[in-house]
């Protein structure tokens, strides 16, 4: 069983969707501390007049506060904004018409936490991609360790004879630690493919949507090949 973990981010980067493709199960990270000026309620798109980013506003919360417990700021009247804004972005794009009507409607509805907003992103994303993959949430295996000693209990509780991390990874993970548990650590880099997009010169690490709106079916090529081992 191949395991890996992330938060769950709002319209995730390219890479995000590589590392999953080389997993067969995924830990949706809820029970972790909310990060700002992250990725959790924020990411970039680029339009024809440059890099954008668009941001879901959220309630104010104490330090520390789980990003399952994150609630989304309606009374600011954000969606109408970023739909404009995804709109005006692609409107040109090749695959514009294939996807923004089913983005537009996602965008509209009115979830109260951000993870479960985040999470209608990541299915949709992963339906457009072709990729299946078995989900479950970290609040659900009731943790009690924290850090690098999370990611071995993940592990012991999911049954993992492999786990994908990211490359910040190599700064807090032992691989030795992983190996007394019979699991092999693969810290995951992800290359960026160059694409067409609006401009000459290419542009990375934007949302997955921009790749959709560009490549269509064919952005999972762009993806690299599962984790062989």
């Amino acid at each position: 069983m191949i395991v890996t973990a992330h938060q769950p981010e709002f319209m995730s980067y390219v890479g995000y969707f590589d590392k999953i493709c080389k997993a067969d199960k995924l830990i949706i990270l809820d029970s972790v501390s909310y990060r700002k000026n992250y990725f959790q309620n924020r990411n970039k798109i680029q339009g024809r007049d440059g890099e954008k980013w668009i941001t879901i506003p959220l309630e104010k919360q104490k330090l520390g506060t789980s990003i399952k417990n994150m609630k989304i700021n309606h009374k600011l009247e954000w969606q109408k904004k970023m739909i404009n804004t995804v709109k005006q972005s692609y409107s040109k794009s090749m695959y514009f018409d294939k996807y923004y009507p089913q983005l537009e409607n996602l965008l509209k509805l009115k979830d109260e936490y951000l993870y479960t907003f985040n999470v209608r992103f990541l299915n949709y994303f992963l339906e457009c991609l072709d990729i299946e993959i078995e989900k479950i949430y970290s609040s659900d295996l009731n943790l009690v360790e924290n850090k690098d000693k999370m990611v071995l209990e993940l592990c012991t509780k999911t049954k993992a004879s492999t786990y994908v991390a990211g490359i910040s990874g190599k700064d807090y993970l032992n691989e030795n630690d992983f190996k007394k548990i019979g699991v092999n650590l693969y810290h995951h880099e992800y290359i960026q493919k160059e694409y067409r997009q609006y401009n000459e010169t290419f542009t990375p690490y934007l949302s997955v949507l921009d790749l959709l709106m560009h490549k269509g079916e064919d952005s999972k090529n762009l993806l690299n090949n599962k984790l062989m081992i």
